[in-house]
């Protein structure tokens, strides 16, 4: 795979934006509209960083290795020019249940050793501390090579909720039980190379508010619940970290999965901030600007 940032260089990125490398990995891909009309544009953005504070990114061709919406039936390019924000737009003109999927490039990043062993802890990565424990000799700086597998679940036309469906990325989320009015629960499921990743840490966040996250761990067959019960835009979110392959020229290599979903607000749910989450892109003021394409 070809690298467009060299660690330096995306390290420079990280801090331009206010984060630290471990927290600049939080993203999502976010559309300007999770339930449209048949043959309606709308604008799909790469959002980068934490539930509230955050930037969206300038698509850029080198380090997108599929941009696609999907259906039952097929898929779409998810097209744009190169620095472009949003980083893409589509038209989907069949009705029904749509992914618009994101697979990043792998690329690299390098941090102190101390701050790379912070990073483990929050992320929940306690194995590789261990791992990294029985090592002879501790580096002081940690060579990581990453890449993201991000997915939207989009309703077209009708009133039924998206069904999300496994579509083969490396690390993926899945919701089994599709994107209900707010409910009890919600069931996931976490598929590393096309099986289940037992005891991986998933987080649930509501973006745009200050509520606390909900973490759980997934069970032997890759599964986990939340209680999803407030309206807004949720992004379910896991990470995997393996030791890299020599070839690739990092000491380790770590997978970074999310899913976005929308849970509208009800007639039942008269809070007065009920549905009304701003995400960190902000992403809903731009489709005003396809609305009358």
């Amino acid at each position: 795979m070809r690298t467009r940032y060299p660690a330096a260089a995306w390290l420079c990125l990280a801090a331009a934006f206010g984060v630290s490398g471990a927290e600049a990995h939080e993203s999502w891909v976010e559309p300007s509209a999770f339930e449209i009309e048949s043959d309606h544009p709308i604008g799909v953005r790469i959002c980068i960083a934490d539930g509230l504070e955050g930037r969206a990114l300038a698509r850029d061709p080198w380090r997108i290795a599929r941009f696609v919406a999907l259906d039952s039936e097929g898929e779409v390019q998810v097209v744009g020019l190169e620095g472009a924000e949003p980083a893409g737009a589509l038209r989907l003109t069949r009705p029904g249940s749509y992914v618009i999927a994101y697979q990043s490039e792998r690329d690299y990043l390098q941090v102190p050793a101390a701050k790379f062993e912070s990073f483990l802890q929050e992320e929940g990565l306690e194995h590789i501390v261990s791992r990294r424990t029985r090592q002879d000799a501790q580096p002081a700086a940690v060579r990581e090579a990453y890449s993201r597998y991000m997915k939207a679940l989009v309703q077209v036309g009708g009133t039924d909720p998206p069904a999300d469906r496994p579509i083969g990325m490396t690390l993926e989320l899945i919701a089994e039980t599709g994107n209900p009015e707010p409910a009890p629960a919600e069931q996931f499921r976490l598929l590393f190379r096309d099986a289940p990743l037992a005891g991986a840490l998933v987080v649930a966040t509501r973006l745009g508010t200050a509520d606390p996250e909900l973490h759980a761990r997934t069970d032997v067959d890759g599964r986990v619940r939340f209680a999803l019960r407030d309206a807004g835009l949720w992004r379910i979110a896991a990470v995997h970290m393996t030791e890299a392959p020599r070839s690739i020229g990092a000491d380790w290599e770590s997978f970074w999965a999310s899913l976005a979903l929308e849970i509208p607000a009800t007639a039942v749910d008269a809070r007065p901030d009920a549905g009304k989450t701003r995400t960190p892109c902000a992403n809903r003021a731009i489709q005003e600007r396809f609305d009358g394409i």
